[in-house]
């Protein structure tokens, strides 16, 4: 179940990444990825979570580290960061699905509030972790001129 979700996170990372370096926006793909994606990897991941359960956020975790470190080739120290702050907010989706008691139908008024807010709370955790992340990749990198854009 957690190679399932990995997988499947790691296929729509690289989709996303394809898409940001080759149709969307080329020009600012090195600098900041998380702006021009369709992040369709967010989506497989809480569709795991809510199909497999919590249990198997460890599939979101690797699938992250993959997507970013492998695919994008970004700082290793920043994307441990990232992949934490995508899987906590992740599992806050689902879990304020369950606590909310979402339909995935949408048949009622609530059902899309409730998608919207939890979607919307948990990226925010999200953007926090990617924030510190960013503030990391540059402290932490030694390479010469590093912080220069």
């Amino acid at each position: 179940m957690c190679f399932a979700v990995c997988a499947g996170y790691a296929l729509a990372g690289a989709v996303g990444v394809w898409l940001l370096h080759h149709i969307l926006r080329p020009d600012i793909a090195g600098v900041a990825p998380t702006l021009g994606v369709p992040w369709l990897a967010v989506g497989v991941g809480v569709a795991g979570l809510m199909l497999f359960g919590t249990r198997a956020w460890p599939g979101v975790f690797a699938g992250s580290c993959i997507t970013w470190g492998v695919i994008q080739h970004d700082l290793w120290s920043a994307v441990l960061i990232d992949a934490a702050g995508e899987t906590m907010s992740i599992v806050l989706i689902v879990w304020l699905f369950r606590i909310w008691d979402y339909r995935p139908s949408l048949e009622r008024y609530q059902d899309a509030l409730i998608l919207v807010s939890a979607v919307a709370l948990g990226r925010v955790v999200s953007s926090g972790f990617d924030i510190l992340a960013s503030i990391a990749a540059v402290w932490l990198d030694t390479r010469p001129n590093a912080g220069v854009v």
